[in-house]
């Protein structure tokens, strides 16, 4: 259940913004730089990525643990891979702060921001927060939230002014991390520069345990049919009443591009797995129309549901940028969002 944060910790968390902004950290911070905290009061690491420097778009990422980290690594290597902008930017769990202009804030934002009575250098400098989670619309950042955000400022801020003093020699060009970590031992800080952890984000991979299933799957014949599979996010927000914010809906889409033809596409809530999804779908279309000659896709959960099924199918499964598929998706969300804005 999603608990606001009260006007006091808002009010802490704007302070701790502020003197972050007084710091102005994209003077001595890259965005290839990452800054890892470990802190007294919290057992997982956090990894803070600033942007800004040679650019006029500033902003403070807040990305939790390991897990965390792969979301970094993933939207970070981006250009390096098929996957749209959109599809990383929304698959991510990021807290960030932006400094946007007054008239983008958000109503929730402005209301707090109002109450508190916080002042800023100018209309184009308004301080927001959002929370980015996985398969839900940004939002607010909530209690536990904000009480993160404040604790990790305040560690950041003692990060900067280290950098700034130059304490700490820190490679701009060679994405090199700094790492902030409290010794429980020695009740002593250690602060120090290595490299970034050596790490990318991790997908799972299952297998069908089933044998009579296995075999039921070889024995379909093969045909010449090759299809593509993808998952890729709606673009607008949906209300279900079963979540206490508005869910952000992830399509799963399966064409058959040598026949033209859509295949499948629907919207998953966010407790239904990408794995389950594909697999389901698979073995569905293996059993009706027999095993398909090739699949390709982009996405790393489709390679996650199938690898092993395609090559006990011997079904070729292929990384390709499936660009094909990308003027299908959008035709899709634009009708389901207008279908959607018609039943508000």
């Amino acid at each position: 259940m999603r608990k606001e944060a009260s006007l006091e910790l808002w009010k802490k968390l704007y302070e701790r913004a502020k003197e972050i902004d007084d710091l102005a950290p994209w003077h001595y911070v890259s965005a290839s730089n990452l800054i890892s905290i470990v802190s007294e009061n919290r057992k997982d690491p956090v990894f803070l990525n600033i942007t800004g420097m040679g650019t006029d778009f500033r902003s403070v990422n807040l990305y939790q643990g390991l897990e965390g980290y792969g979301d970094y690594h993933m939207a970070a290597t981006v250009g390096q891979t098929d996957l749209t902008d959109d599809y990383v930017m929304f698959e991510q769990n990021v807290l960030t702060l932006y400094w946007n202009s007054m008239m983008d804030v958000s109503p929730e934002q402005r209301e707090i921001i109002d109450q508190l009575d916080v002042k800023f250098h100018d209309l184009g400098s308004w301080m927001e927060f959002v929370s980015q989670k996985k398969r839900f619309w940004p939002h607010l950042p909530d209690e536990e939230e904000v009480k993160l955000l404040i604790d990790a400022y305040e560690n950041l801020i003692m990060v900067i002014r280290a950098v700034r003093d130059k304490k700490i020699d820190l490679d701009l060009e060679q994405g090199e991390c700094i790492y902030r970590v409290y010794d429980k031992e020695t009740g002593k800080w250690n602060m120090f520069v290595d490299a970034q952890p050596d790490m990318e984000k991790q997908f799972p991979a299952v297998q069908l345990n089933e044998e009579d299933l296995k075999k039921q799957l070889q024995e379909k014949p093969q045909t010449d049919a090759e299809l593509i599979m993808d998952f890729s996010y709606a673009g607008f927000p949906a209300q279900d009443e079963a979540y206490d914010q508005p869910v952000h809906p992830l399509m799963f889409i399966a064409v058959d591009s040598t026949r033209k033809e859509v295949l499948e596409a629907y919207f998953l809530s966010p407790d239904d797995g990408e794995i389950e999804a594909a697999l389901n779908f698979f073995i569905a279309y293996v059993e009706r129309h027999g095993r398909m000659k090739r699949i390709k896709a982009r996405n790393p959960w489709i390679f996650g549901a199938l690898a092993d099924t395609c090559a006990l199918c011997q079904v070729e499964l292929v990384h390709d940028p499936i660009q094909e598929a990308d003027a299908i998706e959008q035709d899709i969300k634009r009708r389901a969002q207008s279908q959607a804005a018609q039943g508000e």
